[in-house]
């Protein structure tokens, strides 16, 4: 189970950023900052799911090295923690679904909550990464993987070293506007994936938890929202099993991102 205290602090300090970034908009009449980092938190949200969700998590595709170290520092972003931090809670996610040791499920911890709690992602420890158990031998990619090793205990250190960095580049507004608020709109597009994808939409297929295909994640995920389908087989690639559905994520990844066998 994860702690209290991080994901605490975490949302009331990117709550606080966001409020904050709400009133600097308005007295400066500069709301242009405001729509360009809800658009940066969207692409974040895009790269996170293609990321950690699709590549580090379920290995639904395999990518070029380079492409892959990019993936992995361009997810620190989005403030969600390592690579093996999120995909061992997405592991539970998927085995216990909607159940007490799935760790977002709106089912046991109700829609609201799921949408805007952060949950503590195991990152910034040294101790020794476990490789035994069941995570271990669904994973043991991620676990001997010098840069993800390097992510997962540096983590902390390297989000302050981007604050300092953004700090020096654009003074306050840059870390404000430039990293805080979208990893904030980041942390709440996937809250609403994560609700929506067990409580809204219609379901191809009779799984043992709640999942469902929601529309209305597909409208700015582009393919994220169908959950059922992804429960059904999280090793598919293409999360498309009825005419009509259309996973652009999917074929992005199938033509740009996959090496072709």
């Amino acid at each position: 189970m994860y702690q209290i205290c991080k994901p605490a602090l975490k949302i009331l300090f990117l709550y606080a950023i966001e409020i904050y970034a709400v009133y600097y908009s308005v007295v400066n009449q500069e709301w242009w900052l405001l729509v360009l980092s809800i658009c940066i938190g969207w692409l974040h949200s895009v790269v996170l799911f293609i990321g950690m969700h699709r590549l580090f998590s379920h290995r639904q595709f395999q990518t070029q090295r380079w492409k892959e170290i990019i993936l992995a520092f361009w997810c620190i972003l989005p403030f969600q923690g390592s690579a093996i931090g999120w995909s061992k809670d997405h592991f539970l996610h998927h085995k216990y679904s909607d159940s007490k040791k799935d760790v977002h499920s709106p089912e046991i911890f109700g829609f609201w909550s799921v949408i805007f709690h952060m949950y503590a992602f195991e990152s910034g420890t040294k101790k020794n990464i476990r490789l035994e158990g069941e995570y271990g031998k669904s994973h043991p990619d991620l676990l001997v993987d010098p840069v993800q090793i390097f992510i997962h205990q540096y983590y902390y250190r390297i989000w302050i070293g981007l604050l300092l960095l953004f700090f020096i580049v654009g003074g306050a507004p840059l870390v404000v506007f430039g990293l805080l608020v979208p990893a904030a709109v980041t942390h709440h597009v996937l809250g609403l994936v994560n609700s929506l994808g067990h409580k809204h939409g219609y379901r191809n297929h009779n799984t043992i938890d709640k999942s469902s295909n929601s529309w209305i994640a597909n409208l700015f995920l582009f393919g994220e929202g169908y959950h059922n389908n992804h429960h059904k087989n999280w090793k598919k690639l293409i999360l498309e099993d009825r005419p009509g559905e259309f996973d652009l994520v999917g074929r992005f990844i199938q033509k740009f991102l996959a090496i072709k066998d």
